[in-house]
């Protein structure tokens, strides 16, 4: 399993800035997603790549 925070840095290695970073909880007797804040398990990361000067 990769943690956030290793996924944080290779993102930051391949050059993108970590916008954020959003943990995904599901629930299967209504089929529902939503965003959180626990990362424990599922997240989703929002990444840019930045402006050329």
């Amino acid at each position: 399993m990769i943690r956030p925070s290793e996924l944080a840095m290779a993102c930051r290695s391949a050059g993108l800035d970590v916008l954020q970073t959003r943990g995904l909880q599901f629930n299967p007797l209504n089929n529902r997603y939503w965003l959180n804040d626990d990362t424990s398990v599922n997240y989703m990361f929002a990444t840019r790549r930045p402006l050329q000067k």
